[in-house]
């Protein structure tokens, strides 16, 4: 009864760690797609900065124009990789989490399956108790 005890909670710890890694996994999409969501609005922006600048007669090849434009791209930049880097982090902590978990488990259930064989081991009636002075 205590060995099928210690192997369903062996199986649970087994499960929320498939759930860690399901958790990573999404992270890592939920990362990439902040990213892709930076990467369009920095679009919109260049697209209205564009625009703007052009109805005014700014010249976008050269100066306040194009510094304008590169700034953007730049910040841009940064924004899209700090979402990949925070969801890289994220997706990290998950996956040593779950790793964890299965250790924990694994160790557990073998304590406890050595703990069995250790009181079936040196239990009373097979000879090998200690204590007694008999076995010495």
């Amino acid at each position: 009864m205590a060995a099928q005890a210690d192997t369903t909670r062996r199986d649970l710890a087994h499960l929320n760690a498939r759930f860690k890694d399901i958790q990573m996994l999404d992270a890592l999409q939920r990362g990439r797609q902040v990213a892709q969501d930076v990467a369009r609005n920095a679009r919109n922006v260049t697209g209205q900065q564009v625009a703007g600048l052009a109805g005014a007669g700014v010249s976008l090849d050269s100066g306040t124009g194009l510094a304008i434009q590169e700034e953007t791209g730049f910040f841009s930049g940064l924004d899209i990789q700090r979402a990949l880097n925070n969801a890289a982090r994220e997706a990290w902590g998950l996956r040593v989490s779950g790793k964890l978990r299965r250790l924990e488990a694994n160790l557990a259930f073998d304590a406890a399956q050595g703990n069995q064989s250790s009181s079936n081991l040196f239990g009373p009636g097979n000879g090998m108790s200690t204590g007694t002075g008999q076995n010495s």
